[in-house]
């Protein structure tokens, strides 16, 4: 577990001297708010690490969307200037015909 990890840390930087001293009581109250804290933390970094990976996701989205969006604003130009030869032509027939 993730968490024994943390407490071995936490207690290679900790006078266990002082703690011999502490009544039971304080030493498991002290425990078991070493390791609420400890389990905050792991859960907050899970919490990060999913909004990462959402955060990523949505940005692949954002950037497909995008892409998506030149090929159609490329469409549009193409048939705008496909528009823009037919009216062309259709003058040129309406100058012939007079």
């Amino acid at each position: 577990m993730r968490w024994k990890k943390y407490t071995c840390l936490l207690l290679l930087f900790t006078h266990i001297d002082i703690a011999m001293d502490c009544p039971p009581d304080i030493i498991e109250q002290t425990q078991n708010l070493l390791f609420s804290v400890i389990t905050s933390i792991i859960q907050s970094k899970d919490r990060i690490k999913e909004k990462r990976k959402a955060l990523v996701a949505a940005e692949k989205e954002v950037f497909e969307c995008r892409k998506a969006l030149k090929k159609e604003l490329l469409m549009l130009k193409r048939a705008e200037t496909h528009m823009l030869e037919l009216e062309d032509e259709l003058r040129i027939l309406d100058v012939m015909k007079t």
